[in-house]
């Protein structure tokens, strides 16, 4: 795969930072559904057989939100890492671009 230049300058790390936060919100509201569920107020005076279904049942749920939300974190750092990258890729490029130009040269995008 080819990288051009033009490629490099249409890169947005606004839009990546986007998916950071984005995924971060979701991390969020995974863990506190999940906190939510395994505090449900109706367990304290809930027994028998249909509670202990239901316990197994908001169980395997927080477990299921819990992943998702440390899926989303690692999401939410990679983005983070990649615009950082972005950004600092661009800001070598201006340079480059900045260098040829003191020294009446042309690049190509």
């Amino acid at each position: 795969m080819t990288l051009s230049v033009a490629d490099i300058e249409r890169w947005d790390p606004d839009a990546v930072r986007e998916v950071f936060h984005a995924a971060t919100t979701r991390a969020t509201t995974a863990r506190e559904a999940s906190s939510a569920l395994a505090n449900l107020p109706a367990f304290a005076s809930w027994g028998g057989v249909a509670a202990d279904a239901a316990r197994d049942g908001i169980g395997r749920t927080t477990v299921d939100l819990d992943a998702h939300a440390d899926e989303a974190v690692a999401v939410a750092q990679a983005a983070e890492r990649a615009a950082h990258d972005i950004d600092k890729v661009k800001a070598d490029l201006r340079r480059l671009q900045d260098d040829a130009q003191a020294a009446r040269l042309e690049i190509d995008p």
